[in-house]
């Protein structure tokens, strides 16, 4: 049967500011089945909000998270990156984004607005902290812009080549403006070399030299990262081109 959510269900990360790719990592050591086709198949959310607004995608939306006891097999899970020790969370941003990306799937799903849920609705927890649904709500019931910011335009990294000693991946297309975040299964920081390639009227450009983090290094140089702050004189559309001594997940939106 076919994974048909007919809910959103809101969580918050009991941590710092993390990413997806960490989540997803401490998911794993947890044991959650590995699902979808998204690159971070063991968290069991499906979107992470940044303390910065930006969203990360998680588990792919057609295949049911792992987020909330009873309740999986006919929810989506957004999840808020930080602490409720935090005296800045949720941030500005971040509701924002989480009505921004509510309101796209509310609209895709035909979700009503009465089945947007916090966990602690569905469950005995305290999840998702101090955050005012109230607050989401009134958000998606305002004229805000849901084209910006939305997770549908992460673009997975795509494996290009496999060598003995290097993998190269691809990410097309890419702007000055594009974030992008890569991530390794291993322990401590690397390096990749980054090209550009613009598909017209400039040569490659590069290598670049970027540091990359792993899953368990919380401090992952690579994450939301922008392309015109390695490339500032990029001027148009281009592909990028990443050549990394370990395989990589990870994307750009």
């Amino acid at each position: 049967m076919s994974f048909q959510p007919d809910a959103i269900v809101i969580h918050y990360t009991d941590s710092p500011d993390v990413s997806a790719a960490t989540v997803n990592q401490w998911h794993k050591q947890r044991g959650f089945t590995p699902r979808g086709s998204n690159p971070l198949k063991h968290i069991g959310y499906h979107a992470l909000v940044r303390q910065s607004g930006a969203i990360e995608a998680g588990r792919s939306l057609d295949v049911q998270g792992t987020h909330c006891l009873n309740h999986n097999s006919h929810t989506l899970a957004i999840c808020m990156a930080g602490s409720n020790l935090m005296p800045w969370y949720p941030t500005d941003a971040q509701y924002l984004s989480v009505a921004k990306w509510c309101k796209v799937r509310m609209a895709e799903r035909n979700i009503p607005a009465s089945r947007i849920y916090f966990h602690g609705d569905l469950n005995a927890t305290s999840c998702p902290g101090r955050a005012d649904k109230h607050r989401i709500l009134s958000l998606i019931d305002s004229d805000i812009d849901t084209e910006e910011g939305d997770d549908d335009m992460f673009v997975p990294l795509r494996l290009v080549n496999e060598g003995p000693d290097t993998y190269i991946y691809a990410l097309t297309p890419v702007f000055g403006d594009t974030s992008f975040a890569f991530y390794a299964d291993v322990p401590n920081n690397y390096a990749v070399d980054i090209y550009i390639h613009p598909v017209a009227g400039q040569d490659s450009i590069g290598p670049r030299n970027y540091g990359c983090g792993g899953y368990e290094n919380d401090e992952v140089k690579g994450a939301a990262n922008v392309v015109g702050s390695l490339y500032p004189n990029l001027n148009g559309v281009a592909t990028m081109v990443i050549h990394s001594p370990y395989r990589l997940v990870g994307g750009a939106w």
